[in-house]
């Protein structure tokens, strides 16, 4: 019977030229870790020193040899325990970031004329926080805006650690400015006063509001007609408009009484011809003619045999034409 022939194992692992350790090569300032097993590309990790990277690939493919392949080592006289322990990384010193401003004493806070600016350089860009009244408010600005930012690598300090969320938040609300209210209101050049003008030998009260053209009335004097305006305008200021009065300290039970008008007392109208002793009654040769003027016009009320029917025409015509401010006379008012 043959001897069975033993089978050669296949030697894996050929030091790189560079670093001169197997599966080691040179990644800019680092060393890489590679190795193909299993048909599949194997990237195991950069490294500060080669030698740490030469102890990653042991450890990778220490276990790995079979009856066909043998995996060389870089450090073969190296236990597990001691390849744990060169492959252990000190976590990093945390960069502290954040220097105080020499002028306003805080992180981030710079002057900016009579207020102060909150900045910071994060991510690549220049981040502008704010301008704030106060060099303590945009100090607290910078620190909401820092606070959970700080990683592994960098620190953030604050310009106020001992405050909470909340606090900052209620420290930057802001109130509003009030708005300034419009004055709504220039007194008339000739009467001297809001919304009153010369009204042939009166005054009227004018004002335009909520897009209309309000008249107001017309009046003896120009205080009543000033007085008119401040009523119809006393209750309509607003948030955003405020209307100026004429006379501001006048209550309105004042502008009530001021504005009272006594009757007029009526004007009486028709007088009686002389010649025919009728009111709008006038001879025409043998009859008698019935006139009036009503309304800025002249009205012929016809013409008649007697002059009794002439006046009774006209008292027909005017009986209903009385007003408050005239008063008509009849001819025969029992008749009618």
């Amino acid at each position: 019977m043959a001897e069975a022939q033993t089978s050669k194992k296949r030697k894996r692992g050929n030091p790189n030229q560079t670093t001169g350790l197997i599966g080691v090569y040179k990644s800019g300032e680092k060393y890489r870790v590679l190795v193909r097993y299993g048909g599949t590309q194997h990237s195991l990790g950069t490294f500060d020193t080669k030698e740490q990277a030469g102890v990653a690939y042991d450890q990778f493919v220490v276990d790995k040899s079979s009856e066909e392949v043998s995996f060389t080592l870089n450090y073969p006289n190296m236990s597990d325990r001691e390849r744990e322990e060169a492959l252990k990384v000190e976590p990093p010193v945390q960069e502290k970031r954040g220097t105080p401003n020499q002028k306003t004493g805080l992180i981030g806070v710079n002057e900016n004329g009579k207020k102060y600016k909150a900045m910071i350089w994060y991510g690549g860009k220049q981040h502008n926080l704010g301008t704030f009244d106060t060099k303590e408010q945009a100090g607290i600005a910078y620190d909401r805006f820092i606070v959970d930012k700080s990683t592994e690598e960098v620190s953030f300090t604050l310009n106020y650690p001992n405050m909470s969320d909340h606090e900052r938040e209620e420290a930057l609300k802001v109130e509003p400015p009030p708005k300034k209210k419009r004055k709504r209101g220039n007194p008339n050049q000739k009467t001297g006063l809001i919304g009153v003008s010369k009204s042939g030998k009166r005054y009227m009260a004018l004002i335009r509001y909520g897009g209309t053209q309000h008249n107001l009335g017309t009046y003896d004097t120009k205080e009543q007609a000033g007085i008119a305006y401040d009523r119809f305008v006393v209750d309509k200021s607003t948030e955003e408009v405020s209307f100026t009065l004429n006379y501001p300290n006048m209550s309105d039970p004042k502008r009530e009484e001021a504005l009272k008008v006594e009757e007029s007392v009526q004007e009486k109208r028709g007088t009686p011809n002389q010649t025919t002793g009728l009111i709008g009654v006038y001879k025409k040769r043998e009859k008698y003619q019935a006139l009036i003027y009503y309304g800025g016009t002249k009205h012929n009320l016809g013409t008649f045999d007697t002059k009794e029917q002439a006046g009774i025409a006209y008292d027909r015509f005017v009986v209903d034409k009385s007003t408050a401010k005239v008063s008509f006379t009849l001819n025969y008012p029992k008749n009618l």
